[in-house]
């Protein structure tokens, strides 16, 4: 039997990912900030980035998106290695 909360390495990394976007300069704190998980495929299990940027304008708005995919695509291995090995 399982008592309280049980964490997965997903749940951890999402929790990290909200963290970072509400930590993250470009981001509007003003407007709703989400991390979730979508419905489990036979392949993948898609997660849902919402966030919007504090700058409108298109040069800057896409450097920030860009900065931070950078980062959510780079520290993704250190919480599925499990999985890969």
């Amino acid at each position: 039997m399982i008592i309280g909360r049980n964490l997965t390495n997903l749940g951890v990394f999402r929790k990290y990912i909200q963290t970072y976007i509400g930590g993250h300069s470009g981001i509007n704190k003003d407007i709703t900030i989400m991390g979730r998980q979508l419905v489990q495929t036979t392949q993948f299990i898609p997660l849902d980035i919402y966030a919007f940027s504090s700058d409108k304008r298109w040069v800057n708005y896409e450097y920030i998106m860009s900065d931070f995919f950078d980062h959510v695509l780079s520290s993704i291995s250190y919480f599925i290695w499990n999985f890969l090995n």
